[in-house]
């Protein structure tokens, strides 16, 4: 059975593949309409402006890895340090599980998140679904754990965020073996870097 993408998806398919090769400020929508079947004019027409483009790509991507994330944590215990690096841990893994498993969008989601104006405006706006999430932990954190002394949750996500793209790119490009044992340290390394921040 053949799943036929609709163009919406195909050009924004297209983008991530063209960001391979380039930064995503120099991707050309000739180029994405050509990869994607589509006219140039017909991008315009769904996107209305690049950078609306750009920030859709990244949107997309976002949406599927907060598929991932879907962590019930409501009912969790955060009573000590340990209960709560476990909880974290969980959230941080799914993330981590997403990029290993989709390396196509790690280099156009880690260009967007790091040099890139829209990624600010995104979040904002609060359009973005895995940070958003993210943030929901952060404030059951924060409840349960009437200033916890120690981290700070908006800097960890940060750090966490980046590290694991780079870590991801560097398993993708076989640099680096998909252990369990790696996993845990690359975990405890971004942990323990803002626990000690």
């Amino acid at each position: 059975m053949v799943i036929r993408l609709d163009t919406k998806t195909k050009i924004l398919e297209s983008v991530i593949k063209e960001s391979k090769n380039s930064s995503i400020s120099k991707i050309s929508t000739i180029g994405v309409s050509k990869a994607a079947g589509t006219s140039e004019s017909n991008i315009y027409k769904i996107f209305k402006t690049k950078e609306n483009l750009l920030a859709e790509t990244f949107l997309y991507i976002d949406s599927k890895a907060a598929k991932y994330l879907n962590v019930d944590y409501s009912e969790s215990d955060l009573s000590s340090h340990d209960k709560m690096t476990s909880l974290i841990y969980k959230i941080w893994r799914k993330y981590f599980d997403f990029f290993v498993k989709n390396t196509s969008y790690i280099n156009y989601y880690s260009q967007f998140v790091t040099d890139n104006k829209l990624y600010k405006d995104e979040i904002r706006r609060r359009r973005t679904e895995n940070y958003g999430k993210f943030h929901k932990l952060i404030e059951h954190v924060k409840n349960e754990i009437n200033n916890y002394s120690g981290i700070n949750f908006d800097f960890f996500f940060l750090v966490a965020q980046d590290t694991t793209l780079s870590i991801c790119r560097r398993i993708a490009a076989k640099d680096l073996e998909l252990s369990e044992e790696n996993v845990l340290y690359s975990f405890h390394l971004i942990f323990d870097s803002v626990l000690n921040y």
